[in-house]
């Protein structure tokens, strides 16, 4: 499977969980179908509709987060594995901007990821 869908403002992206950062920036439904295509076959187009109404209802096709939120809040997806504040993140996505460039000042302090159970 490639990600978890995730949907913000009438787009996509795909949010790899193993790695905590986006897979894509924002992307259209067509261009979804065309990776899952590619990656899953005929298979993961089958599954599609259900994982995109997850993800359009709660915020990702996640069944184990509550929201996009939930899901995206402890990402490691700035510079040198920083975290991004969510806002900041759906913000870069939606720009094409690659979260990794986004200025470390603008990231959370290393001290708050610290604090977070199970992360790495």
């Amino acid at each position: 499977m490639p990600g978890i869908i995730c949907h913000h403002n009438g787009k996509f992206f795909l949010w790899d969980k193993a790695l905590n950062v986006p897979l894509t920036y924002a992307i259209t439904r067509e261009v979804l179908e065309a990776i899952i295509l590619e990656k899953e076959g005929e298979a993961g187009l089958e599954a599609l509709p259900r994982r995109i109404d997850r993800a359009i209802l709660g915020g990702s096709s996640s069944m184990m987060h509550g929201s996009l939120s939930g899901l995206v809040e402890h990402n490691r997806a700035g510079p040198d594995g920083m975290c991004v504040p969510v806002e900041r993140l759906l913000k870069a996505l939606i720009a094409y901007e690659d979260p990794r460039d986004i200025p470390p000042e603008e990231c959370l302090p290393s001290e708050a990821m610290e604090m977070v159970p199970g992360q790495p």
